[in-house]
Order: structure tokens, then C-alpha cells, then sequence
């Protein structure tokens, strides 16, 4: 019985950083949405891409490829 209770509190950080970790890829994929759509309306404004590259510290293929990708379907 000692080895469970001695197994419940590293089950607690487990699970608790198992969270964070799914709470993090879900920020992280709402961050790149953001930019996605930053990057295209600053496109469409008639921003260069070397120069939305230079604004974003990205590479100039990174932007081109953003740009190259459709637009996530709504959920």
C-alpha cells in the first residue's frame, strides 16, 4: 500500500504536466493562426515579403511558405 500512495503524487505532475503540454501546442497553434494572418494582410497591403521577413525575424522562404498555405478550415 506504500508503494501507492508514494506513486499518486508523481501521477498528479504527470497528468498536470501532460496539461500544460496540450494547453502550450494549443496556444502555440493559435499563435501561428495569428501570424498567418498577419503576414497575409501585411501582403496584401503591399508589404514586400523580404521585408515582412525582416519585421517577423523569419526567413524570407518561411514567409513565402505561410503565405503558399491555405487558410485553416473554421471550426
Amino acid at each position: 500500500m506504500a508503494q501507492q500512495s508514494a506513486d499518486a503524487p508523481r501521477g498528479d505532475k504527470l497528468e498536470a504536466a501532460a496539461a500544460t503540454v496540450t494547453a502550450a501546442q494549443e496556444a502555440l497553434q493559435a499563435a501561428r493562426r495569428d501570424l498567418r494572418a498577419a503576414i497575409v494582410a501585411s501582403r496584401q497591403a503591399g508589404e514586400t515579403v523580404q521585408y515582412i521577413a525582416g519585421r517577423t525575424g523569419l526567413d524570407p522562404v518561411a514567409v513565402r511558405n505561410i503565405l503558399a498555405v491555405s487558410p485553416p478550415a473554421a471550426s
